[in-house]
């Protein structure tokens, strides 16, 4: 599981899934145990929040290293949700090596990735590039794989623009590593294959790792064919296109669209959209078409989509939620990602599509309130 800043900056989309600008939301309670649903949160005008603006003034001034010192580790507290017939747990993540932080509230921990054979790559705060192994046992433990680049930190690129920031995997265990502006690395392993110069934006790849699509801004999504030894691109060309595309993800073999359409320069309802990679609709476009907050299929922005049991769970960071479809596309619940991971208000970086029903989601969470100190996390959920 991405967001979109202002115009060269919305290549930081996530991945998750996540491809918003975040919205500046009122704090949110700490998520209680019981079962109650917690206040949705306010949108408010879109922009890139400069959070901790309104810190006190020795803490502004302090280095970021003394503040990180000084404010306390996140402590997630998660609960079980109901979503449907799906009943979603989760778990905080072990990391070793050097911990997850830092002074960007959506950039702690960015998208992360799982191959088939229990490796998980993330991006970190300084847009590094990191390998751990899936420890066996109840708890999830993750290793770091210090093989990988220089003691475990692979760098790819440096500077706005050309540093990795955002990463997907295929079935075959192969890991694409996309940035804005210098085009896609794709690693197998601790090897960097090859690096694929001309695509631009957030990357998204079907199962096989033959065919992708970037996405730049909102721009025209460009499609991607891979071999093992480069690849090529081209414009994408689709079939009653969105006047603005926030996200492009391959869902098994369909390409779900995230978008809106403008009406007189005011942004429009998120819609969702499934196309074949030719670019012909699958079916009309879903969601809350009047914009209505507190209607269950509401998209604040939707960052991308995973299959899962129900059939389709797709992924909205700025109002963390998983709304859950079925094939009909009708609401079958709604997962509260606040509650499920026990934050108080997340950044959801990315969700990996499940395996037997399991993922793993990437979330940033500030450190105390006001300190401008940001923590990764990395969670596995059950359920999916």
């Amino acid at each position: 599981m991405e967001r979109k800043l202002v115009p060269w900056m919305a290549l930081l989309v996530l991945g998750a899934a996540c491809g918003s600008e975040e919205q500046s939301p009122s704090p949110a309670p700490t998520p209680a145990p019981g079962p109650a649903e917690p206040a949705e949160p306010t949108p408010a005008a879109e922009g890139n929040p400069q959070a901790g603006e309104n810190a006190p003034a020795e803490a502004q001034e302090q280095t970021f290293e003394q503040r990180a010192a000084a404010a306390p580790a996140v402590a997630p507290t998660p609960a079980a949700q109901t979503a449907g017939t799906m009943t979603v747990t989760a778990q905080v993540c072990t990391l070793d090596g050097p911990e997850l932080v830092g002074e960007d509230s959506f950039r702690a921990v960015g998208p992360v990735a799982v191959t088939p054979d229990g490796h998980l790559y993330l991006i970190d705060a300084q847009y590094k590039v990191r390998r751990y192994t899936v420890q066996p046992g109840e708890g999830c433990a993750l290793q770091m794989d210090t093989t990988l680049g220089e003691g475990g930190l692979l760098g790819l690129g440096e500077g706005l623009g050309r540093r990795p920031e955002s990463i997907t995997s295929d079935a075959r265990g192969h890991v694409f590593v996309s940035s804005s502006m210098n085009g896609t690395w794709r690693i197998t392993g601790t090897n960097t294959d090859y690096h694929c110069q001309e695509t631009r934006g957030k990357l998204t790849i079907n199962g096989q790792g033959s065919v992708g699509f970037a996405l730049f801004g909102s721009g025209t999504p460009q499609k991607v064919s891979f071999t093992d030894t480069g690849c090529s691109v081209a414009e994408w060309t689709y079939s009653e296109p969105f006047e603005r595309v926030d996200s492009v993800t391959f869902v098994g073999n369909r390409v779900l669209l995230g978008g809106s359409d403008n009406a007189e320069g005011r942004p429009g309802p998120h819609l969702a959209r499934f196309y074949n990679e030719a670019g012909a609709p699958q079916g009309a476009r879903f969601g809350d078409t009047t914009d209505n907050l507190s209607a269950a299929d509401h998209f604040c922005h939707v960052h991308g989509g995973v299959e899962c049991r129900a059939g389709l769970c797709v992924v909205d960071g700025n109002c963390r939620k998983v709304r859950v479809f079925n094939n009909n596309r009708e609401v079958q619940g709604i997962v509260d990602l606040m509650r499920l991971l026990g934050l108080r208000y997340p950044w959801i970086a990315g969700v990996t599509p499940p395996r037997q029903g399991t993922a793993y989601v990437s979330s940033v969470q500030e450190r105390g309130q006001g300190t401008r100190v940001y923590q990764g996390l990395v969670f596995r959920v059950t359920g999916l």
